[in-house]
């Protein structure tokens, strides 16, 4: 009974949300305030206050008939059509009304109609009746209120995002430990608030029990609980506890049966999608100077990302210095294996236009590496294998043609050809993501989605060998589904979604083919991207049990240093952000955030409406990390680093040529032989200054440490042997006679 119960809920919830969702082409959905503002136009009670009053005017007030009664007092409700045609039968109909019949003086035959006290009451008990057939719910339109402001990705976020906020709304499994998902101190429903929301919304809960058997067993003889009460007991046992990952499922059962049948249908209808994509609009990092990223304070890769509806924002920017990677959020694949910008635009044409990639060449400046990911939603036109190879042959020329472009300035260019100090970031992307949701789970189309991805690796990585190719998925497509002992002969075969078979293609210390031509040697890794839902107070733990339950020994060495959390932060809870990114730091290698962006005038801080950036160089940093920004001359260096490159070559080639030109040329000798002071401050100052600026600033030199040093100490010993050797040559010293 009670798996029943619980797929029914699920099945029910799924269909209700998820009804608006079949789309190929790329949106994003949220709570509309339109929407939400329609709902609150149902709540009709309020009305009755005001209506009331009205009402009261006309106690004991003479009519010369109904119709003229029903017709004054209909004029009166104007504010209120909803009233009126409840007044029309009222007052058309009822016995109830005062009715009197006299003659006057002048013999004529007089009729009054009034409402006196007990017609009055019996008026407002229909309106009052009749509102209670209104669908709308107090508790229901909070909890939409709670829900705007957010955008989702997709439908199976906002789902989970609604049932997880539907769980602290009611208390469930609400403790201190694993659940702190408060925002402004009211968001859990008092009884009253859930009895309202179960009655107001009609939901039927006749059969909310999960040992309907044992209760009646139990019970015999006994008046049966009502759903309600039934519903309230269950919340009750599980109010405020800490809750085993065992129990936590349990419990989460009946709360998707819940939330299916009371708040799903009303979150699918309040659920707007949009298509917004300005061609015309480019992403726009530079609204804010920041620093490089923190890579060495960093406890391992942190990715940004960035989604294209934040293209038009102008009122948020990217904060570099607290990440190491940046994932743009825009492209998808048609069926043919096209690239297309969310408008349909194809992202070659797009791209052709150096202002719509300008964005990559500044992540970087900032030395932060740069990925593009590419989803892809639909697979019905693409049952057939051959399909499916065609698609993956098209797809990756597709994407080696917009990552393996050297988009870099022919300056910077120049500087790392001729100088020994080397960025990875001539090309447009450093790597790829594919999010490719809804993929076919059998065994052949696995098969070639794994060849694929090694062709593409492969293929990327004739150009640019630091390239990297990762996968992206929700973390519930990762869950292992549960059998019954009646199921063991079933097989379930999760195809591409399972930890197991991302260990078979990701690039490890056992199969480095492409390790060995990268200039990060070791470092080149996949990374497997899992999106986990909102809160994240439970689920953050979910991922690390799941991998171990399916894997294990070096394979799941290599998949756990891989797998990068991906947290859908929703700009609210940003003391369970805090707690979160201490928990990765000490589990997990890496960690991102989506969608990445920060509002300009929020507090450099991680506090309510902080800074994201700040949030990771605080919470996500090594043991000794400083998780302070870098000063402006320090930024300044960092991101105009090639031209002190450029300054530090010239001052070597300067001080080479002096030195060089000493021992050649007597006229330069001679010169510097009266000038030998001079010549210590040429050769060795310039090269000493612009080294260890670079040094201390540039990322890709200060990893030389102390060895970055020697060019300057070795021009220092010859400068010094010469100065010694003149000061011996023209010291006036007694010298031994030749006999």
């Amino acid at each position: 009974m009670k798996l029943k119960f619980s797929l029914i809920g699920i099945i029910i919830c799924l269909l209700s949300v998820f009804s608006f969702a079949k789309s190929e082409s790329m949106s994003y959905y949220m709570v509309s305030p339109e929407k939400v503002a329609e709902y609150v136009k149902l709540d009709l009670l309020k009305d009755t206050v005001k209506a009331f009053e009205i009402l009261d005017r006309y106690r004991a007030w003479f009519f010369e008939s109904r119709i003229q009664m029903s017709e004054i007092i209909q004029q009166e409700l104007n504010e209120f059509p909803q009233f009126k045609k409840i007044v029309n039968n009222f007052v058309q109909s009822t016995w109830i009304l005062r009715e009197d019949e006299s003659i006057d003086k002048t013999g004529m035959m007089n009729y009054r109609i009034w409402l006196g006290d007990r017609g009055l009451d019996s008026l407002k008990r229909y309106i009052r009746n009749d509102l209670k057939d209104v669908n709308y719910s107090k508790s229901a339109n909070k909890f939409l209120e709670d829900l705007q402001g957010i955008v989702f990705a997709d439908t199976l976020l906002a789902h989970y995002y609604a049932m997880s906020l539907f769980a602290a709304s009611v208390g469930a499994c609400n403790d201190s430990i694993v659940n702190r998902y408060v925002k402004d101190g009211n968001l859990k429903w008092s009884e009253n608030q859930i009895r309202e929301l179960f009655e107001q919304r009609k939901v039927k809960l006749s059969d909310f029990s999960w040992n309907t058997d044992k209760e009646k067993k139990e019970k015999k003889g006994k008046k049966v609980d009502s759903g309600i009460k039934r519903v309230i007991n269950f919340l009750n046992a599980h109010n405020g506890r800490i809750c085993s990952d065992g129990r936590w499922k349990f419990v989460s059962q009946g709360l998707e049966t819940l939330y299916s049948r009371s708040l799903a249908d009303l979150v699918a209808l309040s659920m707007v999608k949009q298509n917004t994509f300005d061609e015309k609009a480019p992403v726009n990092w530079k609204r804010k100077k920041c620093g490089c990223s923190h890579k060495d304070e960093l406890n391992g890769e942190v990715f940004g990302i960035y989604p294209y509806w934040f293209a038009n924002d102008t009122t948020k920017w990217v904060d570099f210095e607290g990440v190491t990677r940046m994932a743009y959020y825009g492209l998808h694949a048609t069926d043919e294996g096209a690239l297309e910008m969310p408008s349909g635009m194809l992202a070659k044409d797009y791209l052709n236009d150096e202002k719509n990639y300008e964005f990559v060449n500044e992540a970087h400046r900032h030395f932060v590496k740069m990925d593009w990911i590419v989803e892809k939603n639909d697979w019905n036109e693409l049952t057939t294998p051959e399909a499916l190879k065609s698609f993956f042959e098209n797809l990756i020329n597709e994407i080696d043609e917009i990552l393996n472009k050297k988009i870099s300035s022919s300056f910077e260019r120049f500087m790392n050809m001729f100088s020994i100090y080397v960025d990875e970031s001539d090309f447009r992307g450093d790597g790829v993501t594919l999010f490719f949701k809804n993929y076919p789970k059998t065994k052949e189309a696995t098969l070639l989605f794994n060849t694929f991805y090694k062709q593409l690796q492969t293929k990327l990585s004739e150009k640019n060998p630091n390239v990297i190719v990762n996968l992206m998925m929700h973390r519930l497509d990762l869950t292992e589904k549960d059998h019954h002992y009646e199921d063991l002969s079933h097989e379930d075969d999760n195809g591409i979604y399972s930890f197991a078979n991302f260990a078979k293609i990701v690039v490890n210390s056992e199969n480095k083919q492409l390790v060995k031509d990268s200039d990060r040697g070791k470092d080149l890794k996949n990374y497997l991207l899992v999106v986990v839902e909102e809160p994240v107070s439970r689920s953050k733990r979910l991922v690390v049990s799941q991998l171990n339950q399916q894997l294990n020994g070096v394979d799941r060495r290599n998949v756990l240093h891989s797998v990068v959390p991906i947290l859908w932060f929703d700009n609210k809870q940003w003391s369970q952000l805090r707690e979160d990114a201490m928990y990765y730091n000490d589990t997990y290698y890496a960690l991102g955030i989506a969608p990445y962006a920060t509002d300009l005038h929020a507090s450099d801080s991680c506090r309510v409406s902080g800074n994201l950036g700040m949030c990771f160089m605080q919470y996500f940093e090594v043991e000794n990390g400083s998780s302070e920004r870098q000063s402006a001359f320090s930024a300044f260096v960092c991101t105009h680093r090639w031209l002190f490159r450029l300054l530090n070559f010239i001052a070597l080639a300067i001080a080479v040529g002096l030195i060089v030109g000493y021992f050649v040329s007597c006229r330069v000798s001679d010169f510097f032989n009266r000038h030998l002071a001079l010549l210590l401050c040429i050769v060795v100052l310039p090269f000493g200054f612009t080294m260890a600026l670079l040094l201390s600033l540039d990322p890709s030199v200060s990893g030389f440490g102390f060895l970055g040093m020697s060019p300057v100490l070795v021009l220092l010993v010859i400068t010094i042997v010469i100065i010694l050797h003149q000061v011996y040559i023209h010291n006036d010293l007694p010298k031994r006679r030749n006999r």
